[in-house]
Order: C-alpha cells, then sequence, then structure tokens
C-alpha cells in the first residue's frame, strides 16, 4: 500500500480538525509547526494548538504552554504558560509537570515556590524524566545528600552528563558516600564523553597529579584540550603549562603563548604571570616588554600577586617613557572577557 504525501495527510487531518476533533486540532497544529504538507506558520499552529488545548487535550496543553514561554507564535506569557501546564500536568502529562516544576523552582508567572517546585518535580522525576531528577538532586544536596545521591543515580544512569558528573564529585569528596576514587573517575568518564567541560578539566587534573590514576602527561593533554577548546580556563592554562614543560606534549613557545593567553584574558591570575615572565625573559619566544608590563600590572591588580608586582617594577625599571605610555594604556584598556573558540 502506498504511503500517502503529506499534503494528502494534512488535508485529511484538517478535515478532521474543523470538525472538531481535538487530536487531529493538535496534529494540525504540529503540522504547522513543522510545515509538513502545509505552510510553516506558527501563529497557526498556535490556533489550532489552543483548540485542542480547549478541549482537554493534554499534550496541547502542554505545548501551548511551552509556546507562552518562549512566545513563538504568540506573544510570550508566562502566566498563561503556567495556566496550561498546570492543567496538563494535573491530568498526568509528565512534560508539563516537569515545566510546572521549573516555573514554581525559578519563580516564573507566579510567586517563587520551592515546595510546589519539589511536588512536582517529584510527579516527572517518579515517572523517569531525567531532568526532574537531576532537578531534584540539586534541591536535595545541602540539607539531604543521600536523597540527592539516589536522584542524581537515577539520572546518570539515564545517560545526563551532569549528573554523572555530580556523582563523580560525590564519590571523589566521599560525601555522602564512601570515598572511592575509582567510581568517581568513571562518572567523571562518562560525564566527559559526552562533552561535560568540568569532567573533562577533573581527568585532564587526575591524569597529570596520578591522583587515583596512574600519571600519564598525554592522556592530562588529551582532556584539557577537550575542555580548553569550551574554553576552560583552567584548562587552558595547564595547557599552556604543559606545552611550556614538553609534559605529554612537544615543547612549543607559541602554544603556550596561545593557551596562557586564553586563559589570561579570562581572568586566570596564574596565566597572567606566566604570560608575563614568557614575554619578558623572552623565553620560547619573542620577548615583549609592553605585553610582559601589561600582564604583570594587571595580575598584581586583579590576584594582588607579589611575584607579579616584583617583576612589574623589573619591567619599568627596563622600559623607556614610551614604551611605559603604551604599557598603562593597553593595562587601562584591557577588561576580561569570556572567549568563543
Amino acid at each position: 500500500m502506498a504511503t500517502k504525501d503529506p499534503v494528502t495527510i494534512a488535508k485529511s487531518v484538517m478535515k478532521a480538525a474543523k470538525q472538531g476533533d481535538a487530536t487531529a486540532q493538535y496534529r494540525l497544529g504540529l503540522l504547522y509547526a513543522s510545515g509538513k504538507g502545509v505552510k510553516r506558520d506558527l501563529k497557526t499552529a498556535v490556533i489550532w494548538y489552543l483548540k485542542a488545548a480547549e478541549q482537554g487535550h493534554a499534550e496541547a496543553q502542554c505545548v501551548l504552554g511551552s509556546k507562552y514561554t518562549s512566545g513563538q507564535g504568540v506573544e510570550r506569557d508566562l502566566r498563561q504558560a503556567l495556566h496550561w501546564y498546570q492543567l496538563a500536568a494535573d491530568q498526568g502529562d509528565m512534560k508539563a509537570a516537569y515545566y510546572l516544576g521549573s516555573m514554581y523552582d525559578e519563580g516564573q508567572g507566579t510567586d517563587r515556590d520551592p515546595y510546589q517546585a519539589e511536588y512536582w518535580y517529584s510527579k516527572a522525576a517518579e515517572s523517569g524524566d531525567v531532568m526532574a531528577q537531576l532537578k531534584l538532586g540539586g534541591m536535595y544536596a545541602r540539607e539531604e545528600p543521600l536523597i540527592a545521591l539516589s536522584w542524581y543515580r537515577k539520572a546518570a544512569d539515564q545517560g545526563n552528563a551532569v549528573a554523572q558528573w555530580n556523582l563523580g564529585v560525590m564519590y571523589a569528596k566521599g560525601k555522602p558516600i564512601k570515598r572511592d576514587l575509582a567510581k568517581a573517575y568513571d562518572w567523571y568518564r562518562q560525564s566527559a564523553e559526552q562533552g561535560f567541560t568540568a569532567a573533562q578539566a577533573a581527568l585532564g587534573l587526575a591524569y597529570a597529579q596520578g591522583d587515583g590514576v596512574a600519571q600519564d602527561h598525554e592522556k592530562a593533554a588529551s582532556w584539557w584540550l577537550k575542555a580548553a577548546d569550551q574554553d576552560d580556563a583552567e584548562a587552558q592554562f595547564n595547557l599552556g603549562l604543559l606545552y611550556s614543560k614538553g609534559l605529554g606534549l612537544a615543547l612549543n613557545g607559541a602554544s603556550a603563548l596561545k593557551w596562557f593567553g586564553r586563559a589570561a584574558e579570562q581572568g586566570v591570575v596564574q596565566a597572567q604571570l606566566h604570560l608575563g615572565l614568557m614575554l619578558a625573559k623572552g623565553e620560547l619566544v619573542v620577548a615583549n616588554l609592553i605585553e610582559a608590563y601589561k600582564w604583570f600590572a594587571i595580575a598584581s591588580k586583579t590576584g594582588k600577586n607579589k611575584v607579579a608586582r616584583d617583576n612589574l617594577k623589573r619591567a619599568e625599571s627596563l622600559m623607556s617613557e614610551e614604551q611605559l605610555s603604551e604599557g598603562k594604556r593597553r593595562v587601562q584598556e584591557w577588561k576580561p572577557q569570556r572567549l568563543k573558540s
């Protein structure tokens, strides 16, 4: 039997929708939202979601809530979003229960209410909603860490990278369970392999220090590269160290300068200091006294670093008035920034 083309399907759905079938109205909203068989029209999609929602269609109510939250196809209205999520959640729609919990948690469309947030998160989490499980883990982490552990484990077992990271932290710290670095690093690895930056950085540190694993600077470099490419400032600084010392990576002044520079721009004082020292001494790179002065000045100001202050005075004594004036101008113009790779 030949599969019907999207236009034919849309016409059939539209006929049923116009006759008042709530499921067809919801489906027609989805078709207008996706542009399958009809011209994509977000406002028309909302009109059909609303018709279905007013007939009590829970999925339509939940989707309508999301449209009022995002402002797609309708003017953003968080009170309306709360209203439709509530109706859907009361009918057992667990996506709506999670979103409702989130609104109470963040005080969107209503006053912040942690008890209502916990109630609706729990409803969703018990049905297997991984984001609700993660949220409950966070809510319980301070006062009831064992309950937090339970929810993090449920979310981690479903592959949530943030939960895997938090579970790893609990095993690494030995709170609220017995310290177990092997389990900690196993959870870190699962999280890191999904691209979670903090886990990648933590694995890099573990391999660099040989803490709970065999020391391996090549593996440390591999994980720090992944984290650094996502703009983790400490990973960038640590990469600079590896390149400057030839540990796990070939000795490379240009690469050391690059990663120290990225970390320094994000405000890492030790990176600023190392950058200044490399440029002042001409270690592995061409010396640049003006740039060295700039980074010593920034490090001494932001980090109140004595080594930076001492090197700043030394740089000043070697600079001409013109060089000093330019260095001060660069310091004045500098602002920490969040870099994008």
